[in-house]
């Protein structure tokens, strides 16, 4: 009896930011992610000097007014956007719509991007669901997460992990994922996988749910804050210049390169070679919308080829030459869709 109420009285550990094993997302690798750096999007003020984000839920996963004032307070903490930071509660989806979609499938579904007509602004979105109503049973109980590649501007909270005992750190947690978002704790000092070792760090990879205090009517959670490396790391890359060749058009994610635009959503990369930005931006955009995911609904498993504007196609030595580039482009899945449009208009 003694044993077992000492087994009760330990801490609970509930885990953040870490992507189910079955899934096996892009690994955390800091080489991978050095060839661009999207969190310059929200911590600097340019390109875009005002922060958009989107808030969907399904029918019984919405998020407290609690979880989004914190989400926003820490947001306006570290994020240079003297124009400000709207989070805007958008879609709710109905259980019904919901059942059998997966995260990427509701995320390309319900997803609207910036207001039509206003100043372009960064672009967040977050997606509070029940893994339970996907198809994929044994991604049902998935951890909350960010996934950095291919499109580091999306944030997924799942309610079905932990339902017990996550709703006492639903503020610590949302506030986690931000930090992922902001670039915090992708570093070889004081982090691994990811993660800050720093135990009392908002960015560790374990908050503890103290079962005697809960038990006591005592606040069961440590409230965490950034730790002085976390701090260290956010104010050094709010030194670096801007980002001058990411942006967003709408919700997608655009990366200029030589001759081409990686264009990049949740789950989806594309390769565009000439033609307008906005236009290919919403072209790929409305592509997407309906695409249904493969069995294991992967981050690259949307991996849409890409095209060549008609125009481009007409210099041909100038196009050679950008196929070329792009298929030494630092990004594989880049690298697999330049490889394909060559063969193709040089076979």
């Amino acid at each position: 009896m003694i044993s077992r109420l000492i087994l009760l009285l330990l801490p609970l550990l509930v885990c953040a930011s870490c992507v189910s094993p079955k899934e096996k997302a892009q690994p955390p690798d800091q080489e991978v992610m050095s060839f661009w750096k999207p969190s310059l999007l929200y911590l600097k003020s340019a390109p875009h000097d005002r922060l958009y984000v989107e808030v969907d839920a399904v029918a019984g996963c919405m998020p407290s007014k609690k979880e989004l004032e914190e989400l926003g307070r820490f947001l306006a903490a570290y994020c240079d956007k003297p124009h400000g930071i709207e989070i805007c509660q958008s879609s709710v989806i109905s259980k019904k719509e919901a059942r059998g979609l997966s995260r990427r499938e509701l995320a390309r579904s319900w997803m609207n991007g910036p207001r039509a007509g206003e100043r372009q602004p960064a672009y967040l979105y977050v997606l509070y669901y029940d893994g339970r109503l996907g198809k994929d049973r044994s991604l049902a109980k998935a951890k909350p997460h960010t996934e950095l590649l291919p499109y580091p501007a999306a944030i997924f909270v799942n309610r079905a992990y932990m339902p017990l005992w996550a709703r006492w750190v639903n503020e610590q947690l949302i506030q986690h994922e931000a930090g992922h978002i902001l670039g915090l704790a992708a570093r070889t000092n004081h982090a691994k996988n990811l993660h800050c070792t720093e135990n009392e760090c908002l960015m560790q990879a374990n908050v503890a749910i103290h079962v005697a205090r809960l038990l006591t009517g005592r606040d069961p959670v440590t409230q965490k804050k950034l730790c002085q490396h976390c701090e260290a790391q956010l104010k050094e890359t709010s030194r670096l210049p801007p980002a001058r060749n990411l942006s967003f058009s709408g919700p997608v994610l655009v990366r200029e390169e030589k001759g081409y635009r990686v264009l990049s959503l949740q789950g989806a990369t594309a390769l565009a070679i000439g033609g307008d930005k906005s236009a290919a931006a919403e072209y790929f955009l409305n592509a997407e919308r309906n695409r249904k995911t493969r069995p294991g609904d992967g981050p690259d498993d949307g991996f849409f080829n890409g095209w060549i504007e008609d125009a481009a196609l007409k210099d041909r030595p100038k196009l050679r030459a950008t196929l070329e580039r792009a298929c030494h482009d630092p990004y594989l899945r880049v690298r697999e869709a330049a490889e394909l449009l060559r063969q193709k208009t040089f076979p």
